[in-house]
């Protein structure tokens, strides 16, 4: 099991590093797909492009 820390840094790499989520890699946290789906909705309906 994936803790929320390990999923809190996917974000930040995909975020902040650019860093591409893979399949493998939302497998990895346990999370589905459309749960994956909405997390990241989530945060860009939170950011502010300037």
């Amino acid at each position: 099991m994936v803790t929320l820390r390990e999923r809190i840094l996917l974000l930040y790499q995909m975020f902040v590093m650019g860093k591409e989520i893979t399949a493998e890699i939302i497998k990895k946290t346990g999370m589905s797909g459309k749960r994956w789906e909405r997390v990241v909705k989530h945060i860009l309906s939170r950011l502010k492009f300037s």
